[in-house]
């Protein structure tokens, strides 16, 4: 035993030499003690955030499970910014969510919740929202570009690959159509959008499919129209 190193080891009002591996044991106990510690913290500190609300929000992108549609509003319990995403309850109105339980909370990533602080300015931004709630649209034309602005000369944000679904938000309200092949200005308009992984801008419809979303029923808008040219 003369080889194996001892460590000074307080215990009740002595100070003992303990062999060095047992050192290591009382620090790997007090580790697990605090690790339990910390993770019984982080669950309070959750359950009494899922009880008290930080406000109200819109839902922009409609939801399968549990079924609630774009343009819902839903009240806010956490929001995390390390997973980018916020936990929310079910519309405090009857909807198609009666065998659920309305005490469950699930998660929405923030590009998909317009979050608007209070319910009365919530509900209010629902109304304006209200005539694109339930409208998206299929991108025909592989490589179709989502624009910073409603102009065709402005920075690509993103190309949409063909198939894609996107969410409308908006009708621009100026925008400057692009021009044909031919010359002349094509037919359709500037769309606000967003894509599923929440990028957001400008692209025009020329080569989208619209179409309203309830609940799964597929209602076609066609929008088609001519060639765009090849822009950058």
């Amino acid at each position: 035993m003369s080889g194996i190193r001892k460590h000074p080891v307080r215990i009740g009002c002595r100070t003992t030499q303990l062999p060095l591996p047992c050192h290591f044991y009382f620090e790997k106990r007090n580790m697990r003690k605090s690790i339990i510690y910390l993770s019984l913290l982080s669950l309070s500190f959750l359950l009494l955030a899922s009880c008290t609300k930080l406000g109200y929000g819109v839902l922009l992108w409609s939801l399968d499970d549990p079924p609630i549609e774009s343009g819902s509003v839903l009240p806010v319990y956490v929001k995390s910014n390390i997973e980018k995403k916020w936990i929310v309850g079910f519309p405090e109105t009857e909807t198609e969510t009666e065998t659920y339980d309305k005490k469950i909370k699930f998660e929405i990533p923030f590009t998909q919740m317009e979050f608007s602080g209070n319910k009365k300015k919530a509900i209010e931004f629902a109304q304006e929202f209200a005539p694109h709630a339930k409208l998206y649209a299929e991108n025909l034309l592989d490589g179709l570009p989502i624009r910073a602005e409603p102009d065709n000369n402005a920075r690509r944000v993103y190309r949409l690959r063909e198939g894609e679904i996107i969410k409308i938000l908006s009708l621009a309200e100026h925008g400057t159509p692009p021009i044909s092949t031919t010359g002349d200005p094509l037919q359709g308009d500037w769309y606000k959008v967003m894509t599923n992984d929440g990028v957001s801008g400008f692209c025009f419809s020329n080569r989208l499919n619209l179409f309203n979303r309830n609940m799964g029923a597929l209602n076609s808008i066609s929008e088609k129209g001519d060639d765009l040219p090849d822009s950058e």
